[in-house]
């Protein structure tokens, strides 16, 4: 596979737009096309499996 260097990539969808405004949010959009089943999405309170983090109680973040 060849190596792209940063200031060769371009993205499919742009992470920002051209002309960007102060004081506004912008977020990416997310490319993770894996999802889980309703049920088990609210469990884990998303859909997308790699957004998962278990938290053990008592354990430190």
């Amino acid at each position: 596979m060849a190596e792209i260097k940063d200031q060769e990539f371009m993205p499919i969808v742009p992470f920002m737009p051209t002309n960007p405004q102060y004081g506004n949010a912008y977020v990416p959009y997310q490319m993770d096309f894996d999802i889980v089943e309703p049920r088990e999405a609210m469990e884990m309170g998303t859909v997308f499996p790699s957004l998962f983090s278990q938290y053990e109680e008592g354990e430190s973040l």
